[in-house]
């Protein structure tokens, strides 16, 4: 009986290191709370060991309660950066325990809360002179920024942490004190703030200063990295469309047949992605947002409308086609986003290696692949081809009837590919672009299912986001936020 006794004692104590570890795994997954949440962004964060807390009183309470610095991390589910920040530290063990042990972790979608965004980029950017996503910021517990930057490497962010977490201790005036002078000079900013007086005199000298900055041979503005700039297109429209301006209207052409042409269209599926990371519009980042096809929907309708050139109907063509038959939900709205792919396999759905089109395309159907979308052995992107056309011509004959079947097997291959991911909230700001673009698209062709698809989305809106006098800007799985 003694020694079964001991037999017990001995197995309880062997096994008390598993019980712990077990216990402790739970308390892991306890302490973060974004389980709860419907973003999809946030749920990708869920079984992180940060004891993560979604935006709100909770986590401003437990700052106040423990006296601690509040670590804010702001990003989106297809931002490839914020994967990869994810997997290098907020899925590594070190980093959770220092985090959860000195600070109150707090995660912000910003497309469900583009103002907590935009406060926090604009203390970013007075900080550092740039901002972007991921975005890391450093907050007193009662949400004021001292210190922030984007997307860090591990060994990095953790000597970050070890840095500010000792200034909290010894240095907790400074800190205070950078926190109200950085608040005071954004509110400053943001107060000063004025709007003149549109006139035509300044709608020309706008569109003069705009010019300056266009890449005259390639299109767009600046250099690399480039983005659709959808914004200032609709703006060089009218400046074109009122003062008949030749150059603008140069400036336009160029960059709109680039960007249609290059690799940052998908010429099987349609629609725009992301941003092109090199000057020739040749390399995208490959996610693709419901607001960018939207805007450069609306683009391209109207430049055909103001150009009479029918390449830029084709291009709108594709670009609605693509929201209506990918991005488009059961109930007539759009979801957010489509994402570039996992760590590591960024746009591997969309780029092709020699030995893939092999097994897709005959030899005869290779070559003429090879002619028309410039697919070589080598390839133009770590090895894989990204499919582009050099010229209109080349875009021409991709448009035959013979070449239409290559394009149709391409298609079939790719969708045995693994998709990437999808963010399916569905915001009542970039819907009412997309409707808008539809109705622009309808505006230049007279069909009408796209005014229908436009309007079904419409009431989508309405139905679901509109309650009770308050129009909500988020809804997914039936909650309105």
């Amino acid at each position: 009986m003694k020694r079964l006794f001991f037999f017990f004692l001995a197995a309880a104590i062997f096994a008390l290191p598993f019980i712990k570890n077990k216990k402790e795994k739970a308390m892991e997954r306890n302490c973060n709370k974004l389980k709860y949440e419907k973003s999809p962004y946030l749920l990708q964060h869920k079984d992180n060991p940060v004891c993560w807390y979604p935006w709100g009183k909770e986590a401003f309470e437990k700052a106040k309660k423990e006296d601690k610095p509040i670590f804010l991390s702001i990003g989106y589910s297809s931002c490839y950066w914020c994967h990869v920040m994810e997997k290098d530290s907020f899925e590594d063990k070190e980093v959770a325990e220092f985090l959860n042990k000195h600070f109150i972790s707090i995660k912000v979608d910003r497309e469900e809360r583009p103002d907590v965004d935009s406060v926090y980029m604009d203390a970013v950017t007075a900080l550092t002179g740039r901002g972007g996503w991921p975005l890391s910021v450093f907050l007193t517990p009662d949400l004021k920024p001292f210190w922030g930057g984007t997307f860090f490497y591990k060994k990095d962010f953790l000597h970050i942490l070890h840095s500010i977490a000792e200034a909290w201790q010894k240095k907790r005036e400074e800190l205070v004190n950078n926190a109200k002078v950085l608040t005071k000079a954004i509110n400053k900013e943001v107060a000063s703030a004025s709007t003149p007086s549109l006139t035509l005199s300044l709608f020309k000298q706008a569109a003069k200063e705009r010019l300056s900055y266009v890449d005259w041979e390639w299109g767009g503005f600046g250099n690399a990295p480039k983005f659709p700039p959808s914004v200032y297109f609709n703006y060089l429209l009218s400046s074109s469309f009122i003062n008949n301006d030749k150059e603008v209207e140069k400036a336009l052409r160029i960059t709109l047949d680039k960007m249609a042409l290059g690799g940052i269209f998908d010429h099987l599926g349609g629609g725009f992605h992301r941003y092109s990371t090199d000057r020739y519009w040749l390399v995208p980042h490959f996610e693709k947002m419901l607001y960018d096809n939207a805007l450069l929907l609306t683009v391209y309708s109207k430049a055909y409308l103001l150009f009479k050139d029918k390449f830029y109907l084709a291009i709108a063509r594709e670009t609605a086609n693509f929201l209506l038959n990918t991005m488009r939900t059961r109930g007539g709205a759009f979801i957010s986003a489509i994402d570039a792919g996992d760590v590591g396999k960024e746009g591997e759905y969309y780029t092709w290696s020699y030995e893939e089109l092999r097994h897709c395309l005959s030899e005869e159907e290779i070559k003429l692949a090879e002619e028309v979308y410039n697919i070589s052995t080598r390839g133009n992107f770590e090895g894989k081809n990204i499919l582009y056309f050099k010229t209109k011509e080349q875009w021409a004959r991709a448009n035959t009837e013979e070449f239409l079947r290559i394009k149709g097997k391409l298609l079939k291959c790719r969708e045995s590919k693994e998709h990437p991911r999808i963010d399916d909230k569905v915001l009542t700001n970039w819907n009412s672009l997309a409707i808008s673009g539809l109705l622009s698209f309808y505006r230049a062709t007279g069909e009408k299912n796209y005014y229908l698809a436009a309007k079904k989305a419409a009431k989508f809106i309405l139905d679901k986001s509109f309650k009770k006098g308050r129009l909500y800007h988020r809804w997914r799985e039936n909650e309105t936020k």
